[in-house]
């Protein structure tokens, strides 16, 4: 699951702009296809073969579908609107500093590179990835 998560997040935008437009169609030329093939003169060896290929396909298919409409939709929604910011102008943003306690504005950081992260204590994976931020930094 792990896996399918990094593809899609790898294609967030492609995923949010065009999933359904693409994906829908092909596991329907997929079905179509299928049922072509069982009108063939093929044998009934090699109907199966191909059948249960393009079956196992269609449902992987529509797995994918399913997943980025729902459970990884805000995912989705989210990479694919960082994808699209990416060297854009920064937006106005204050912060606290915790090491100072002082309110800061991210345009001081203007003209340089900057990591936002949003985690909590809470969340596993984000604490998982704190040392590996911390790296970043110096």
């Amino acid at each position: 699951m792990e896996y399918l998560a990094k593809i899609i997040a790898e294609f967030a935008s492609f995923f949010d702009q065009y999933g359904n437009y693409v994906l829908i169609p092909v596991i329907a030329l997929i079905f179509l296809l299928e049922w072509k093939i069982s009108k063939t003169n093929f044998s009934n060896r090699k109907k199966k073969i191909i059948g249960s290929f393009l079956s196992i396909s269609a449902i992987a298919l529509g797995i994918l579908v399913f997943l980025i409409n729902f459970p990884f939709k805000p995912m989705v929604k989210s990479l694919s609107t960082v994808d699209g910011a990416i060297g854009s102008k920064m937006v106005h943003f204050e912060y606290l500093n915790v090491a100072t306690n002082e309110i800061e504005v991210l345009e001081k950081y203007n003209e340089k590179t900057v990591l936002l992260n949003f985690w909590g204590t809470f969340c596993p994976p984000c604490v998982k990835e704190f040392p590996d931020l911390k790296r970043l930094e110096s």
